[in-house]
């Protein structure tokens, strides 16, 4: 027999981290999918979204930003509407990685 001694040892727990968009939202006053935003932890966000022009129509800096489906104060219309997505989460590590998320988001009614 031989002896042993057993010693807890300290882990940290990370918070997973990672970034998505859904892919559609009806901004139409329901209460229900009025604006979109980022699903998930992440930092120094920075998400863009364009029109069919490639025109910047929203930005967002923060994970809890949203977009209403609004552009200079007016409805925009139905349709796609292309996104890029740059966010940072910590490795195993622990240090930020770059990451980058391209798509589209279907504005509908």
């Amino acid at each position: 027999c031989k002896d042993f001694i057993v010693k807890p040892l300290p882990v940290e727990e990370r918070k997973p981290c990672g970034a998505a968009l859904p892919n559609a939202f009806s901004p139409n006053g329901d209460h229900m999918n009025d604006n979109i935003g980022l699903l998930g932890t992440a930092f120094n966000v920075d998400l863009r979204i364009y029109n069919r022009w490639g025109e910047l129509i929203y930005r967002g800096y923060n994970a809890q930003d949203r977009w209403d489906g609004t552009y200079r104060g007016e409805d925009s219309p139905l349709g796609a509407y292309p996104y890029v997505l740059e966010f940072t989460c910590p490795n195993n590590r622990g240090v930020q990685e770059k990451q980058k998320k391209v798509g589209d988001i279907s504005l509908i009614k």
